[in-house]
């Protein structure tokens, strides 16, 4: 192979570096009538608190699946969608959790969280499904948790949250419910 000759190194050396512009890199085109081309409209970023779902994992066991989405129903919430989530939480219960859940009434809890315009955003992080066998399982929750309330000045701080759920297989096509959720220290 033959070495290349030093002029044309180097009027390729100082093109590089010229500032020469892709013609196409821009939409410039204008003419009667015709505005010139604007960026795409920026993507609006959510609200701090707006409810995030749960990432789903397909590595996550039933029982884990089960924790994660009674974890993400319980701590996702405004004052408008709080009634929705707590029927969610009902519908993932069973046992003696889903008894506490519906002896309470809704509206009661409901006009709490209203009241006070309570919002709280819950990213769960990890599932740990214990050892274990048959119908009950214990599964610990990680969690991130943001609350807030109108009454709250300044910026809302984040939590990490570990939960507690013991998890029951149901009867018939019921799949798996919580039956205990407890947070632990």
């Amino acid at each position: 192979m033959r070495p290349l000759p030093i002029p044309l190194v180097l009027a390729a050396a100082s093109l590089a570096g010229c500032g020469v512009k892709d013609p196409y890199a821009e939409n410039t085109i204008t003419g009667p009538g015709r505005p010139p081309a604007k960026a795409p409209p920026k993507k609006t970023p959510r609200a701090p608190l707006d409810p995030q779902p749960a990432p789903a994992s397909a590595t996550r066991s039933a029982p884990e699946r089960t924790a994660a989405a009674y974890a993400a129903a319980q701590g996702n919430y405004t004052p408008q969608s709080y009634r929705r989530q707590y029927r969610a939480m009902v519908a993932l219960a069973g046992g003696p959790l889903r008894a506490e859940l519906t002896r309470t009434p809704l509206g009661v809890v409901a006009r709490g969280i209203e009241q006070a315009g309570a919002s709280a955003a819950t990213a769960v992080l990890a599932t740990s499904l214990e050892p274990g066998q048959g119908s009950e399982r214990a599964v610990t929750v990680a969690a991130r948790q943001v609350v807030r309330t109108d009454a709250e000045a300044g910026r809302p701080g984040a939590e990490y949250l570990y939960y507690r759920a013991i998890v029951r297989r149901g009867r018939g096509r019921g799949g798996w419910r919580v039956s205990r959720f407890e947070a632990r220290k």
